[in-house]
């Protein structure tokens, strides 16, 4: 399945149709997981702007490289027991890495930092020679494709030993990023995306899923940053 997502030429963000790819609204569809959901609503005032880049982008699949404790509940029960366990996120799926470059699209894509932005069914960790064959075919529609890696997205809140501080911590990161021009397959951008939380006596709102929703949202707002100092060369 593709995913599309245009800016109009009053600056807007909106989704455009076209045979095969399914055009996707500014705001936030949920996509559940296992046990929760992953995203957030993207309003302008939470949102960094970008310097738009004059490049149609395919964002492919990111690998998963998350650790075994972040993919496997029994592992997490393992390493700090039952209870503790409850407090954190549940991203279990295989599924996770796709709705992760899913958000990735509809943040930047609203943030104006490319021409179009599409997903695109590939994945990141293909074997190489199918993955240049694969970035290569894009090349009548696309300038670039965007591949990388999950090593993080998990949530947690809970209290000390003694019960009377909140505890809430959380971290997304994506790393391996690299912008690739499907014409040629040049590396035109490499980097990542990284925020992290880490409060004692927290008064943050909302529960484990919003913080690590929020802290997603946070580093992606880094991405813009770091992708507005660039000037991509499309061709």
């Amino acid at each position: 399945m593709l995913y599309s997502f245009r800016v109009n030429e009053s600056g807007r963000r909106n989704g455009g149709r076209r045979p095969a790819l399914l055009a996707l609204g500014a705001f936030l569809l949920f996509a559940t997981g296992c046990g929760g959901s992953i995203g957030y609503a993207l309003r302008p005032e939470t949102i960094r702007t970008c310097r738009p880049q004059s490049i149609r982008l395919a964002v492919a699949t990111f690998e998963d490289g998350r650790p075994p404790e972040e993919k496997d509940t029994e592992e997490r029960i393992r390493l700090v027991g039952e209870d503790e366990a409850k407090g954190y996120t549940d991203y279990s799926s295989n599924s996770t890495p796709a709705k992760i470059s899913d958000q990735l699209a509809k943040h930047i894509a609203f943030a104006g930092c490319f021409t179009e932005i599409d997903r695109v069914d590939i994945a990141s960790d293909e074997q190489m020679d199918f993955l240049k064959r694969d970035i290569k075919k894009l090349s009548k529609d696309y300038d670039a494709i965007m591949i990388g890696k999950l090593t993080h997205m998990w949530g947690f809140q809970g209290t000390t030993t003694d019960g009377d501080r909140r505890v809430v911590k959380a971290q997304a990161q994506l790393t391996d990023l690299k912008i690739i021009r499907t014409r040629d397959l040049k590396l035109i951008w490499e980097g990542g995306a990284d925020a992290r939380v880490d409060e004692l006596e927290s008064t943050r709102p909302g529960n484990q899923y919003r913080i690590a929703n929020e802290t997603l949202r946070d580093a992606l707002n880094k991405l813009c940053q770091d992708l507005s100092k660039q000037k991509l060369p499309a061709r």
